[in-house]
């Protein structure tokens, strides 16, 4: 996939922000497994979200952080994605 095809997916669709980060840099601290499989010197780090989305495609409920999605907050949202 072209990059422009991700940047549209990722930024514009989903509003994720990422960006690389060389080996040296902050966040950085280890080699990613998947950059010393493809052979790259850095890695790509994003930002934290998950998203319910309804039968339709429609993004319903983001949930933005590492511990925003809790287990009965992300069934919850999925039921109501679903319409129950």
């Amino acid at each position: 996939m072209p990059a422009w095809q991700v940047k549209r997916v990722v930024r514009d669709q989903y509003h994720v922000a990422y960006w690389k980060v060389a080996g040296g840099e902050q966040g950085a601290e280890r080699a990613s497994p998947l950059a010393k499989r493809a052979h790259v010197t850095y890695d790509i780090k994003h930002s934290d979200v998950t998203y319910v989305v309804d039968p339709n495609g429609t993004i319903r409920h983001p949930f933005t952080g590492k511990n925003a999605a809790t287990k009965t907050a992300l069934l919850n949202a999925i039921r109501r994605a679903q319409g129950d």
